[in-house]
């Protein structure tokens, strides 16, 4: 991300800055589909078992990983 800048509109800055955390909105989204994914997997959905069996939530637990990790530079861009 050398160099480059994440646009940021002042909704962002105000979700980060003022009411709410947005990073933590987002690991807790991303968590929430694999949460979504199991549990209808286990209900006897057949589509999110294969994609369990699949291994398509291990990408969006990576993305979770990720997001926490790069905390820090996703607040400096959204705080502008």
């Amino acid at each position: 991300m050398s160099g480059s800048r994440v646009p940021t509109s002042g909704r962002s800055r105000i979700l980060v800055g003022g009411r709410g955390d947005l990073i933590d909105a987002v690991a807790a989204r991303l968590t929430a589909v694999v949460d979504f994914m199991r549990a209808q997997a286990a209900a006897g959905n057949e589509a999110f078992a294969g994609h369990l069996a699949a291994g398509h939530h291990l990408q969006y637990l990576k993305d979770t990983e990720y997001v926490r990790e790069q905390r820090m530079v996703f607040e400096r861009y959204l705080r502008g």
